[in-house]
């Protein structure tokens, strides 16, 4: 299983190598819905946060790149790529949004949605770089 684990982070298997900070992005442009003025409070979320996860499924091994990405003027977007170690490909999925920030819930409205989904969300430990979102760790990437 080490052995499987290790080939799956290196990209290995047919295609080329696959690095999770450079997980392709949809569009040129993938935070750009709707939006206003800046968010009250949210200067320490603006910016990029990526979670890396590896799932360990019956009959695969995936590698699950969660890439979040927060505008100073209320975009938002979510990024999801997942590579499949049996399918030798990434499927990666967006959705664009907006966002308002509470001082302690993210409340995103995705552009294809009719409510908010609420997200508790803190930095860890007092660090700037890491954020936890919705009981997820992120890194700041961006």
């Amino acid at each position: 299983m080490a052995l499987l684990c290790s080939v799956l982070t290196s990209g290995c298997g047919g295609g080329s190598a696959f690095d999770p900070g450079t997980v392709p992005s949809v569009g040129t442009n993938p935070g750009t819905s709707g939006g206003g003025g800046p968010v009250p409070g949210a200067d320490f979320l603006v910016g990029t946060w990526e979670n890396v996860w590896i799932a360990t499924l019956p009959t695969d091994l995936q590698r699950i790149t969660t890439r979040w990405r927060f505008g100073a003027g209320g975009t938002c977007s979510r990024e999801v790529a997942t590579f499949s170690m049996v399918a030798d490909q990434t499927l990666v999925t967006l959705r664009r949004c907006t966002f308002r920030f509470d001082g302690m819930f993210v409340y995103v409205r995705y552009e294809d949605a009719v409510a908010d989904v609420r997200f508790p969300c803190s930095n860890v430990d007092f660090d700037p770089g890491r954020l936890l979102l919705g009981g997820i760790e992120f890194v700041r990437i961006g």
